[in-house]
């Protein structure tokens, strides 16, 4: 293989795929980005055991020029650190498969690096057409925002491994729902999508929340549009430069419409930016992170405390209230997670009893909120008393 790219298409490209490559994988050719110059781009992927990323370069005569087709292997962490550390302008690869170097130069700079038989690259193991089960699309942006706004509620705890997972439900319609929990946390949202498909069937994937966050951050922003097609084993979303498929987790998710309370005893609303503040406060003398909150008309008071070091207390005004005045201990540092996806000037906080969790929403749009929230409270002697 020999082509001519620019150092500034590489590098995007290298810093999207080193994403799916581990320093410490087993098997040492996994450690490698593998490299294919086609007739009509440059494929470079790289692969472990939950995640396969492709980065596709096409061939424009002026970012990419393919000169000669092949493929090779490098080493991902010195091939990475050679591009980055190069002068801007034109790299030229050549790929000797034969002897298995990849020969690296520029104007000024000639690098020879030892590499590996691309024949011996795993396999990824591609969807078959006869067993993909559903197929959707849906703009990036919209894809990146979901995940991000549930992201805060994934487990970090192997005992249960689909809760470290998103779970992404589809119940027909046009929307595709994103859910994750970790026990005591959990969030959910919706997004529309295109779906050219008759007669699919409600199906749940649940996807790695580790390479969900990956993906996320690859996303581009603006409204291009992304593929996804699932399979029981496989999901892969695809865009025009990339292509990434996650090996799905086993097991039943639970189910959010069983968890979400249907009834509340209290609603209130109130200002994002000055709870978000208070509780940022509260939580830095907060013992075991845990904080109390107090309703009443007009305010909602934040109380922390830590036995060696002090207390403190804020409140916020309420901006309106229905229902009863509560009170009701929470781990303070979930709770400012939580807030702090919001985006919205105004959220709703509905109290459904000391035992039950605490829904949270952005004010305005009760009942069709594509995000929802929710926190179980934390049972302390004083609420217990």
């Amino acid at each position: 293989m020999l082509i001519h790219i620019t150092k500034e298409r590489l590098m995007h490209a290298l810093q999207h795929v080193l994403k799916a490559v581990s320093a410490n994988n087993p098997i040492p050719i996994l450690t490698g980005i593998h490299m294919e110059a086609t007739a009509t781009g440059l494929i470079l992927t790289g692969s472990h055991s939950s995640m396969s990323i492709d980065a596709r370069i096409e061939q424009d005569g002026a970012a990419l020029t393919v000169l000669a087709t092949g493929s090779i292997v490098v080493s991902a962490r010195y091939f990475y650190e050679i591009v980055r550390k190069l002068d801007d302008g034109l790299v030229i690869v050549d790929g000797i498969e034969s002897a298995v170097i990849a020969a690296i130069s520029t104007e000024n700079t000639s690098i020879r690096l030892c590499g590996m038989d691309a024949a011996l690259y795993p396999k990824v193991n591609r969807i078959d057409d006869d067993s993909t089960i559903n197929r959707f699309r849906m703009t990036s942006g919209l894809l990146k925002s979901a995940i991000k706004q549930v992201a805060v509620a994934v487990s970090t705890s192997e005992s249960r491994p689909v809760l470290t997972g998103v779970c992404m439900s589809y119940r027909g319609g046009s929307e595709l729902q994103f859910t994750t929990t970790d026990g005591i946390r959990l969030a959910t949202c919706s997004i529309p999508i295109d779906n050219h498909e008759d007669n699919l069937e409600p199906s749940d994937f649940i996807v790695p929340g580790r390479c969900m966050l990956d993906m996320a951050s690859m996303l581009a922003d603006h409204e291009t549009y992304i593929e996804l097609e699932a399979s029981a084993q496989q999901i892969v979303f695809r865009t025009t430069a990339l292509h990434i498929q996650m090996a799905s987790i086993e097991g039943a998710f639970p189910s959010a419409n069983a968890i979400i309370p249907r009834t509340y005893r209290s609603e209130i609303t109130i200002e994002t930016a000055q709870l978000l503040l208070a509780l940022e406060r509260a939580t830095v003398l907060a013992g075991d992170r845990i904080v109390r909150l107090t309703a009443n008309r007009e305010r909602l008071c934040i109380v922390s405390r830590s036995a060696a070091i002090g207390d403190m207390k804020a409140s916020v005004p309420i901006a309106a209230m229905k229902g009863d005045e509560f009170e009701l201990s929470l781990n303070g540092k979930m709770l400012v997670d939580i807030v702090r996806c919001f985006d919205c000037r105004r959220l709703r906080l509905w109290y459904t009893g000391d035992r039950s969790p605490i829904v949270l929403q952005p004010a305005g749009k009760e009942g069709t909120s594509p995000v929802l929230y929710l926190l179980t409270p934390v049972r302390t002697p004083v609420q217990a008393g």
